[in-house]
């Protein structure tokens, strides 16, 4: 009787195929080895075979990374390239494609695992995720606890969700032709750097420090921006390609070194203000309700305008215009929840999505797509010893998105385009309105987006975290913490202000003023 051969999990012959590369000392002939040494700073969302799932003992793959070295290898030396067609081409040289092998070999090597133990759940309650029942509060996110926003689709419907441990320590093999080598370096600097593990890098999960390729201290941040072009030989490009790429105004860093999840912490909590604080995303409170008051986004007025119905209780406010849908430049998609009142006159519009509009390279045509990725990497970037500081990385991008589709749960759908560049529409299409407007930026002294002079919510908030150079407004932000005021004036009076009472929590988060390097 032959004997039976075990059936083995894709898991398994994964970190099978792993331990056989990486079990070799040196690399083979004509090729180049690289061991970099890396420290999980925040948690780790995903990682694992199962979308959203870490995986106990094996939490690191080497596919995923490969992937995540892919992105930022387009995104650096990628820049160079003038067109798709060459991108793809080079891309395939070196990370292989559906008819080319990649000749570069990713193994990973688990230093500190320890199984079960590594992995942090997490219950959603009404005012508090509690790990294992414990108080911790570097993993106990409060109702309104910046890092809770950052984890949103993570924990919505209070499910039990699971996170790896910052902390968790791995090595990085890499084998690969002479001819890749510089390629394959700089690929892995700005992932390490700038990207992450698993899933929701963008919102700083995952983030990673690695000693080879990092900044040596606060004082070396600009020092290492400049070395790292001449040293990998990478230059980037004089406007937006039509994929995803650094650009010279990145990143923008805080100025103070602290742990990496106070760092963290602290530019979620910009970006957190930005889209929902009072006094910049939304209105202060009306006494005696202590709910957050109505958006000064134009989307509430857009949707209940286009689709309703319009409860009595929010009339139109005609400052805001209800053509254009500035927030979708965070990426997408974006699904708009109103909370349901129990009066029948006083219905809400249904739930609706907005999902990007995009040119099929392909065949030419306007078609809708699934996702958009967000242009900011919001982390910490490590500097050494154990800290870190707060950093935005902002992709320049010129992209095949053409615009956004509102998208009612009745199946009408509503077509918003580029005002600078509006596609050519297929025949019966009509839009109906913008993604932003210059005649937009300034509708109202407290709109979000008058810090943009094209009415760009993405250029707002980063002129509004690093600088506003119109209006005669030069000079760099010491600080814009939480005020109803208008922060035009303020940054004019080098205002500083204490957080609101609903942001008490936030206050150690505040910077005294960002640079780029």
């Amino acid at each position: 009787m032959p004997r039976q051969i075990p059936e083995l999990s894709a898991q398994t012959l994964e970190q099978l195929s792993q331990q056989i590369a990486s079990s070799a000392k040196t690399a083979r002939p004509g090729y180049v080895r690289a061991d970099y040494r890396l420290k999980l700073i925040t948690p780790m969302f995903g990682g694992g075979a199962v979308a959203g799932q870490p995986d106990t003992n094996f939490p690191v793959r080497a596919s995923s990374i490969r992937g995540h070295l892919r992105f930022w290898w387009r995104a650096t030396r990628g820049a160079e390239c003038k067109d798709a067609a060459e991108l793809r081409t080079r891309e395939a040289q070196i990370w292989g494609s559906t008819e080319i092998p990649s000749p570069v070999q990713v193994s990973v090597r688990l230093v500190n695992i320890k199984g079960e133990r590594s992995i942090v759940r997490f219950r959603m309650r009404s005012d508090r995720a509690t790990p294992n029942g414990s108080n911790d509060d570097r993993f106990g996110f409060s109702k309104f606890d910046p890092l809770r926003y950052a984890t949103f689709p993570a924990i919505q419907n209070e499910a039990i969700t699971k996170f790896v441990k910052e902390g968790l320590e791995f090595s990085v093999v890499i084998d690969c032709p002479k001819e890749h080598q510089q390629d394959v370096r700089l690929a892995m600097w700005a992932w390490t750097n700038f990207g992450g593990v698993g899933a929701r890098t963008r919102r700083g999960f995952g983030a990673l420090h690695c000693e080879q390729t990092a900044p040596k201290g606060l004082s070396d941040l600009k020092g290492w921006w400049q070395r790292s072009q001449q040293e990998y030989n990478w230059t980037l490009p004089a406007g937006p390609r039509r994929w995803p790429t650094l650009n010279w105004q990145s990143p923008l860093v805080g100025p103070t070194a602290r742990s990496p999840l106070d760092a963290w912490t602290n530019v979620i909590a910009l970006y957190r203000r930005f889209r929902q604080g009072e006094g910049y995303g939304r209105n202060p409170p009306h006494p005696p309700s202590n709910l957050p008051g109505r958006s000064r986004f134009p989307e509430p007025e857009v949707i209940r305008q286009l689709i309703g119905p319009r409860p009595r209780k929010h009339a139109r406010l005609p400052a805001i215009p209800a053509d254009i849908v500035p927030r979708a430049e965070f990426g997408l998609p974006i699904i708009f929840h109103f909370k349901q009142y129990k009066e029948p006159y006083e219905r809400e519009p249904a739930d609706s999505t907005l999902v990007p509009v995009i040119e099929d390279f392909r065949t030419g045509k306007i078609v809708d797509a699934e996702r958009f990725g967000s242009p900011l990497f919001l982390k910490p970037l490590a500097v050494g010893g154990d800290l870190a500081v707060p950093c935005v990385v902002p992709l320049l991008s010129f992209g095949r998105q053409k615009g956004v589709r509102l998208k009612a749960k009745d199946g009408r759908s509503f077509l918003f385009v580029d005002a600078s560049s509006p596609p050519v529409l297929p025949p019966g299409e009509v839009k109906s309105g913008y993604i932003n407007l210059a005649a937009s930026a300034g509708y109202q002294p407290k709109s979000p987006m008058r810090f943009s002079p094209n009415g760009s919510a993405l250029d707002s908030f980063l002129n509004l975290l690093f600088k506003a150079p119109y209006d005669g407004v030069t000079q760099t932000i010491k600080n814009w913490g939480d005020s109803s005021g208008d922060l035009q004036a303020q940054l004019q009076k080098d205002w500083i202000q204490a957080p609101s009472s609903n942001d008490k929590d936030e206050s150690k988060y505040r910077t005294e003023q960002w640079g780029s390097l």
